[in-house]
């Protein structure tokens, strides 16, 4: 789809950008639950699954699908729109790959964690988790893996079960649209949500709370670099940390120190994930902080992470069509 196309789509807020990434067949999916179980099973690691559906239906679909690569880098439209919105920053050289042009970004909030848990807490039936999950599984845990092959076993029954939990279904149609993509620095998406199998951290209400530490509570540069090892899951300062750090200094510097914050979320479009004068991060449920990470409430959390997601993306659009029309 090209920018023209994209601004010109009447549902634009809610385009997948995987479709960018993928082949016409994918394209064609119309169910989301279906479609994210085809798009989580074209990584090649899908393919080792220890669960024999789950890893017939990833072989099956590689084929079928030919692969389907993350938007928030991969998709050519977010690149231009990307080099739009954040004109003077992309020029950063922090904030480009390896290449030098790509320009890095991160998908703020994803799905699989809390789908896991989701599956673990209200779908799995004591059968499922004795006799598959706890026999076969990897360490005892919902994974991609067990999810993937609940929904290879039985699609259309397991689509059931997952879309008599509120919200989900609609978190699921907002996880690839606009709204939740943004430029971050090179190596900071991977880094900020924890480990890459858990990915515990991958919520950027958290995500935002520890950046407003950064800007508003931190007074020396020894407690912002401790910031930003709490916040990337590092033991001490690396290339990761420091682009991290250019990144955030590099709104702290367009104003004065108390601007820092509030430059960063209005030149990011995050205004609709803060509240107040003093752009206090909305959790996405009740309690969720850096004391308590774990998703007490799913269906709070779909419904409020959607909402956030559907203003953001209406934000993102207009100030795009404002950039192009002056």
């Amino acid at each position: 789809m090209t920018l023209y196309e994209f601004l010109k789509d009447k549902n634009n807020v809610f385009w997948d950008f995987t479709n960018d990434c993928g082949c016409v067949a994918y394209q064609e999916i119309e169910d989301v639950i279906e479609k994210y179980f085809v798009y989580k099973s074209v990584d090649p690691k899908m393919s080792k699954s220890v669960y024999g559906m789950g890893q017939h239906f990833a072989i099956s679909n590689s084929k079928k699908y030919k692969g389907i690569q993350d938007p928030d880098v991969k998709s050519p439209l977010l690149q231009e729109i990307y080099k739009i919105l954040w004109e003077d920053i992309c020029k950063e050289q922090w904030m480009n790959g390896d290449d030098g042009e790509t320009i890095q970004a991160d998908t703020m909030t994803s799905v699989q964690h809390t789908l896991n848990k989701v599956v673990e807490d209200e779908i799995e039936t004591d059968k499922e988790r004795e006799e598959i999950r706890k026999k076969v599984g990897e360490h005892n845990k919902c994974s991609i893996n067990y999810c993937l092959h609940l929904y290879a076993t039985a699609p259309e029954e397991f689509s059931s079960r997952l879309r008599k939990v509120k919200g989900l279904e609609l978190f699921l149609s907002m996880y690839h649209t606009i709204g939740n993509f943004i430029p971050t620095p090179r190596g900071f998406n991977r880094a900020r949500s924890g480990k890459q199998c858990d990915a515990e951290y991958d919520y950027w209400d958290l995500t935002l709370l520890k950046i407003r530490e950064w800007y508003v509570s931190a007074e020396t540069e020894e407690e912002k670099e401790k910031i930003i090892l709490e916040l990337l899951h590092k033991k001490e300062m690396d290339q990761v940390c420091q682009n991290c750090k250019e990144w955030l200094k590099y709104y702290e510097e367009r104003g004065s120190k108390e601007d820092g914050w509030k430059n960063f979320i209005n030149s990011n479009y995050l205004q609709d994930f803060v509240k107040g004068d003093d752009y206090k991060p909305i959790s996405f449920c009740e309690n969720h902080d850096w004391n308590n990470i774990k998703v007490d409430d799913h269906v709070e959390f779909f419904m409020t992470v959607s909402s956030l997601i559907y203003l953001r993306g209406k934000r993102l659009l207009e100030a795009l069509e404002e950039k192009l029309n002056n």
